[in-house]
């Protein structure tokens, strides 16, 4: 299995490689520590590479007194990123904890944070779709199946303690977006893999590049349908069959 993939930098080098478009990297750190904010654009995003689900994540605007963040909608100055971080590197046991910064992207649309886009793909073939979103509370969560139909809590259950529930919105590019993560998917050398991607005013953008979705294998966050599972389960085995 490609785990290397997992590793954001490695997977932004693949994507490079592969031609497949991809939101730009300005800078990486090898820790908390590490990190150097200045002379970086007015706007970016600073991603801890070891974490999941965007925890870490900050949407950063440069501002008179440091930075505002419009994940937590906080401002903080260099210094109190720096001592976050460290806290965040505290939630995970990897040996290596680099950051990287990221461009920020914007939607068509100017909402501030864009929504993520999550293609569960075997081989081209993609199963479902989970659209998350940002909130000032719990991440907004909405289901589609394969060719962008909207799919309900009866199809893939959500549990409102962790997610609040919306109305699937499919997005204008839908589209572009279900032929570029067709596109990775067949471009990665497993019979799975979820393709994360965004829209963004250039068009649609790969995020990363997930072998084990933690939304998934998490027990009680997330709960498939028996005919989800069947046809996720139908669509690996002709996938593994392709590769073999």
């Amino acid at each position: 299995m490609p785990w290397y993939l997992h590793d954001k930098l490695k997977a932004h080098e693949f994507f490079k490689y592969a031609g497949l478009p991809t939101a730009e990297i300005y800078r990486h750190f090898d820790s908390a520590d590490t990190i150097d904010l200045d002379g970086l654009p007015d706007e970016f995003v600073l991603k801890p590479t070891f974490l999941f689900s965007a925890i870490g994540v900050m949407v950063l605007a440069r501002t008179d007194n440091g930075f505002y963040d419009s994940m937590s909608d906080k401002e903080y100055t260099a210094v109190q990123i720096k001592a976050f971080q460290k806290q965040m590197s505290l939630k995970s046991n990897h040996a290596s904890k680099p950051y990287i910064v990221e461009e920020r992207i914007r939607e068509p649309d100017g909402r501030a944070v864009p929504r993520d886009i999550k293609f569960f793909g075997f081989q081209g073939e993609i199963v479902f779709i989970e659209q998350v979103g940002n909130s000032s509370g719990k991440p907004t969560h909405a289901w589609f199946d394969g060719d962008f139909n909207p799919l309900t809590q009866d199809d893939i259950y959500s549990d409102p303690k962790y997610f609040e529930i919306v109305e699937p919105e499919r997005p204008d590019n839908w589209e572009q977006q279900l032929n570029l993560a067709r596109r990775a998917s067949v471009a990665v050398p497993a019979p799975f893999a979820r393709i994360d991607t965004y829209s963004s005013t250039r068009g649609p953008l790969l995020g990363e590049v997930t072998l084990v979705p933690g939304v998934i294998a998490l027990e009680g966050y997330v709960t498939p349908s028996e005919r989800i599972e069947w046809l996720a389960g139908h669509a690996w085995k002709k996938a593994a069959s392709r590769l073999n």
